[in-house]
Formats: structure tokens, C-alpha cells, sequence
């Protein structure tokens, strides 16, 4: 049920700033814009003359000195107990009438120009004067206090800085919040219905039992704690047994767990106090007190030492039970043992320990059992039955027969040759794979040639005029550098096959064919001279 909060009928009128300083600061409001001048002797009636002898009339003076401006030519104070005037004027009269008279009659009056006043007080002498906003008579800037010079306060309670002997400081004059106006913390019992309270005081401030879901009775609040007090409440939760209810709250009505018929425990109330809750019955008597008594083997978050690893398990976290009697290790989990090459509860085996078994023992004819990664069972990839031969790749073979299962040479990095399968079906013959051999003469696949086997190839076949075809380092491609290029004979340039070409007789001439001299020219084929012009 909701319940909504009212504020508590209640106020703390506390003044934020010092009496002594508002009375100050409607001192110094007065003053402010005025000469000192317009002070004086505002209160008298009369006119004072310049020979002190004036008529002023006024009432009769009570012995108190009103402060005034001293006048020209005078800087005595007037005494208000005879009327004398300090320069030597005539008696003051104290009702008025003659000279020095201190409600405004003759010379020296206090509202005249040509008597002397009191002059005007200093800061610091405890009197708010003219242009003062405060004077403490300290004046030293502390809390509550006046600032030195009179024209400013110190820190108070209201500036909304926290200082002096304040617990808070909000600068509001809400006194129904957090920090009251004298500046202290909001607590219970304060008369303010704050946050979190249910109540202040005595007061219930509008909620009744029924609002609680109650049938019926008073509601009260509790003044220690500002909370509802349900006792004096009818009703399941009032923690009282009412007619119709076997327990209500921690009342069992002097029933157990024991008298329930079960083990020791903490028996409980149900929610409607209709009935019991054993849940807790079994368990340690002062369990989830936060501490290890005697018979509990922990408490809460107390678990005397004990770890998941210290019950055997790998990891994880221990808690203790309702109980207090036993630990709760549905968090922990064990240690990753499989792996350890050691035969743990759980397992069928692990790495090479196969506890005895082997493919033989698992009714296979033969093969290399292995152990799961999982340490829960055999590995049966190796393991085969008595098929080979029968030309069929069966499980546990790599090949049968001529039946390779897609494999060849090249898949074992040869070149070539003829992949064959072991007798025992569980591995390949490469005996007939072969690599390529540059220089064994033997023109092999992706050779050009090999050594002299040049494949029937020759300078000529290439399209040279002649030479010497050979085969290139790696076998792969021919070798023409001893093959001559073809010739042009007529174009006037000694080409390679020719002996001469046109004038191009190559440094020949008659006399090296021993002629003494004489014109040698060459033949229209380039392949020999002409000597009919030599002598």
C-alpha cells in the first residue's frame, strides 16, 4: 500500500542571523544615503540662536544624550544630567529653555549650528554610528560577529557557507528542510517529517493502521527511530498472535522445530500467520549471526577457512548454507585432471594410458587405439577390422588394392610415377614415384632437352643460318648462343657468315692474294672475292 507523507505540524523558528546584527543592519538601512549632519537633534522642537539664548521648547530631558554633531567653534560635549555647556554658556535648562539644553533650546542644542554635540563614536566602541553597518565592540571578523572597519559581518549562520560551529549551512530560511534554521542537521524527533522517516515524534501525521493493511487498531511511531510502531495494530504483522493466527512475526506461540516434529532450527511465520516455515529448521541455533558458534561449520560470508580447492575441487566459490551446518558447492567445479596422463575417477583414459585396452580388446582386427581429448572415451581412427584386399577403403585403411583414395606421386611431392598401397592397407607405396633429373640425358616432363638429347632440335630448325644448338642449365629451354644469325648480303655491312659485302672487303685486298696490286672487289653473294681487277 502506498502511503504519502505529510509534514509534521511542527516548526523551529530560529533566527539565521544574530539578534544583535539584524538590529545593525536595520541601523545602518536608516543611515544610508544621509549626511552625518541630518542626525542631529532631529527629535527637538526648538530653533537654537546663534547666542545660545534661543526659545526652544521641548520635553524635559530624561538624562539620556542624544548623539549630535559637534557645531562651529565648539568640540565639547554637552552633559545631559546639568544642561552645562562645555564652553561656558548659560545653565542648560532641561526642559528646554536655556543654553546647552540638549533637546534643541539655546547655544550648544543639538539640533542648533552654533553649539557643541556629542561627538560622533568610534568603530569599535560597541555603539552603531553613523555609516556603521555593525559594531560588536570586538570587531575581529568572527562567526556571528562584526568585521574589522564596521562595514561588514563575519560568517553566520544563514550565508550558506559552512563555518563556525555549524553541522550545515543551505543559505535558505526553510526551516522543514534537511538543515534547520539554526543550522543544525535534521533528525529525528526534531518536529520535521523528513525523508526516510515514517513518522516524527509522536505523530502519525495521517496514516492509520488500515492504510498498513492492517484490519484495524492505532498506530503509533516509535520517537527513537521516527518508523510505525504496529504493535497496538490488528492484524498479521503486528508481530502479536490475534484470534485466527498460529504466529505473528518472531511470536511462534512458544512452537519449534522440535515440536513440529522435525530437527533443531530456527522455525519461522509465514505471511499470512497462518502457518509455520520450516526451511530453517535443521540448522545451527545462532546461525547467520556473522560468527562461527559452536556446531557450525560457517556463517554467512565466515567459511573457517575452506575453499573449493580445500573440499577437492578445482575452482570456483564456496558458500556456506542456510543452515550454517554444511557448505553449499554448486559453484565450485573440478579440476581440469583429464590431460595429467594419470587415470582419474571419470575417466576411460588418458593420453597414452588406455587401462589395458586395444584395438584387438574392442574387437578390432588390428590398428593403434588412441585416447579423446576428453578423457570419456577411445579414440578408433587406427583401429581397423580384417578388410584389406578386399579393394574397398574400410575404416582404419589408408588405401586397398589400387583403390587410393584420390592419392598419387605428386601428392607425396614427386614428379611422377606409379603411387602403390602397402599390403597391409594402412599406408602408400611410393616406391615407383619418381622426381625429375636435369643431365641424365633423359629428356624427362617439362624438360626441353637434357644434355645432347636436344629433342631433334637444331640452329637451323630455330631459324639461324648455323652453329652448334646445346641445351640450357635446368633443361628447360635451348641454348643459341653458337648459332649464327642470318645474313644480308648487298646491304653494304659485313655480316656474320659473310666474307665481304659491296666495298666491305674486310681488310682484304690484291696483296693478300700475291698480287702486287690492283682493284679486288667482291662477289654480288658475299661469300668470296673477285680477282680479275688485281695485276
Amino acid at each position: 500500500m502506498t502511503h504519502t507523507r505529510r509534514r509534521a505540524p511542527f516548526r523551529r523558528n530560529h533566527s539565521s542571523v544574530p539578534a544583535a546584527l539584524l538590529a545593525a543592519f536595520a541601523a545602518a538601512a536608516c543611515f544610508h544615503g544621509r549626511e552625518p549632519h541630518d542626525y542631529a537633534g532631529e527629535e527637538s522642537t526648538g530653533e537654537g540662536a546663534e547666542s545660545g539664548g534661543g526659545t526652544g521648547q521641548g520635553p524635559a530631558s530624561t538624562g539620556e544624550t542624544t548623539l549630535s554633531q559637534p557645531g562651529p567653534g565648539s568640540s565639547a560635549t554637552a552633559d545631559p544630567s546639568t544642561g552645562d555647556d562645555s564652553t561656558g554658556g548659560e545653565p542648560g535648562d532641561p526642559t528646554g529653555g536655556g543654553s546647552g539644553d540638549p533637546t534643541g533650546g539655546g547655544s550648544g542644542d543639538s539640533a542648533g549650528e552654533g553649539g557643541s554635540g556629542d561627538p560622533p563614536g568610534a568603530c569599535g566602541d560597541g555603539v552603531l554610528d553613523p555609516g556603521e553597518l555593525c559594531d560588536d565592540g570586538v570587531n575581529n571578523g568572527g562567526y556571528g560577529g562584526c568585521a574589522p572597519g564596521c562595514l561588514a559581518t563575519g560568517p553566520y549562520c544563514g550565508d550558506g557557507v559552512l563555518s563556525g560551529p555549524e553541522a550545515c549551512d543551505d543559505g535558505n530560511k526553510d526551516g522543514d528542510d534537511a538543515c534547520g534554521n539554526d543550522c543544525a542537521l535534521s533528525t529525528c524527533g526534531d518536529g520535521v517529517l523528513q525523508a526516510g522517516e515514517q513518522c516524527e515524534g509522536l505523530e502519525v501525521i495521517g496514516s492509520t493502521c488500515q492504510d498498513l493493511g492492517f484490519e484495524g487498531g492505532a498506530l503509533a511511531c516509535d520517537p527513537a527511530f521516527c518508523t510505525f510502531d504496529v504493535t497496538h495494530c490488528t492484524g498479521c504483522g503486528n508481530g502479536s498472535i490475534d484470534p485466527g493466527e498460529q504466529c505473528d512475526g518472531a511470536d511462534m506461540g512458544g512452537e519449534t522445530c522440535e515440536s513440529q516434529g522435525l530437527a533443531s532450527g530456527q522455525l519461522a511465520c509465514n505471511q499470512t500467520c497462518d502457518g509455520f516455515e520450516t526451511g530453517m529448521c535443521g540448522m545451527a541455533e545462532n546461525c547467520n549471526n556473522g560468527a562461527l558458534d559452536p556446531g557450525e561449520l560457517c556463517d554467512g560470508d565466515l567459511l573457517d577457512g575452506h575453499t573449493c580447492a580445500s573440499l577437492g575441487f578445482g575452482e570456483g566459490v564456496l558458500e556456506c548454507t542456510k543452515t550454517c551446518i554444511a557448505f553449499d558447492t554448486s559453484l565450485c567445479v573440478l579440476a581440469p585432471l583429464c590431460g595429467n596422463g594419470q587415470l582419474d575417477p571419470g575417466e576411460l583414459c588418458d593420453g597414452e594410458v588406455l587401462a589395458g585396452e586395444t584395438c584387438a580388446s574392442l574387437e578390432f582386427d588390428g590398428g593403434e587405439l588412441g585416447c579423446l581429448t576428453t578423457c570419456d572415451g577411445f579414440d578408433l581412427t587406427m583401429c581397423f577390422h580384417d578388410l584389406c584386399g578386399n579393394g574397398v577403403v574400410d575404416a582404419g585403411e589408408e588405401c586397398d588394392g589400387a583403390e587410393l583414395d584420390g592419392h598419387d606421386c605428386g601428392a607425396f611431392g614427386f614428379d611422377e610415377g606409379a603411387l602403390g598401397c602397402a599390403a597391409d592397407c594402412q599406408s602408400f607405396d611410393t616406391q615407383q614415384c619418381t622426381f625429375f633429373t636435369c643431365g641424365d640425358g633423359v629428356i624427362d616432363p617439362g624438360e626441353a632437352c637434357d644434355g645432347a638429347d636436344l629433342a631433334g632440335e637444331s640452329c637451323g630448325s630455330l631459324g639461324f643460318t648455323g652453329g652448334e644448338l646445346a641445351c640450357a642449365a635446368g633443361c628447360g629451354a635451348f641454348d643459341t648462343a653458337a648459332c649464327k644469325t642470318l645474313a644480308t648480303c648487298g646491304d653494304g655491312q659485313l655480316d656474320e657468315g659473310e666474307l665481304c659485302d659491296g666495298d666491305q672487303l674486310g681488310g682484304t685486298d690484291c696483296t693478300t692474294f700475291g698480287f702486287a696490286g690492283g682493284a679486288l672487289t667482291c662477289r654480288p653473294t658475299c661469300d668470296g672475292f673477285d680477282l680479275t681487277g688485281c695485276q
